[in-house]
């Protein structure tokens, strides 16, 4: 019989072989054999394989379990949390105030709100908020862009009355701000 306290092999964990418990009882009856030399009787291999599924199972989670902490930045001590300031745009001024109150600049008012063509973005009401985002890089980038579209936008209409003039088209009424170029 073999001596089951100097076992030459490692064992592995049903989880960690991958191998189900038929399967593990089949290699340990294997792995005995080759080191008795002979054939195991059905009945003590059986015996012999739930008593190492015994030893072998899988613990439960009460056995893992443990407190787990949860991570929060806490203010030091003795300070309160102060809640952080939200931007909220000022009741007293609407959007069509802010857009006469930069005429040079590409604001428009969409439903409730100030809308930078330039930029495509919405905007907030609060002045400061309105002067930093016209001081910015993309407003100005954006405001050439729209120049140049506009020109060429001009040139194509003005070259379209040019052949107008001249061919005269009968029966074609639409005005130059409806006309697709």
């Amino acid at each position: 019989m073999p001596d089951l306290t100097s076992s030459s092999c490692v064992v592995e964990s049903e989880s960690e072989s991958g191998l189900s418990g038929s399967e593990l009882r089949l290699n340990s009856d294997k792995i005995f054999e080759e080191e008795a030399g002979h054939d195991l009787s059905p009945t003590f291999a059986s015996a012999l394989g739930s008593s190492l599924l015994h030893i072998l199972h899988r613990p439960t989670s009460s056995e893992l379990a443990r407190k787990r902490k949860v991570a929060t930045n806490k203010p030091p001590k003795g300070k309160k949390r102060i809640k952080g300031r939200t931007a909220a745009d000022p009741k007293s001024v609407k959007p069509r105030q802010r857009m006469l109150e930069y005429p040079h600049e590409c604001f428009k008012v969409y439903s409730v709100s100030l809308f930078c063509d330039a930029c495509r973005e919405s905007l907030s009401l609060k002045k400061s908020d309105i002067e930093s985002h016209i001081k910015s890089k993309k407003h100005r980038n954006g405001k050439e862009r729209l120049a140049s579209k506009e020109k060429r936008e001009n040139a194509i209409d003005d070259m379209l009355q040019g052949y107008d003039g001249n061919v005269h088209p009968v029966g074609e009424s639409l005005p130059s701000t409806v006309r697709i170029f």
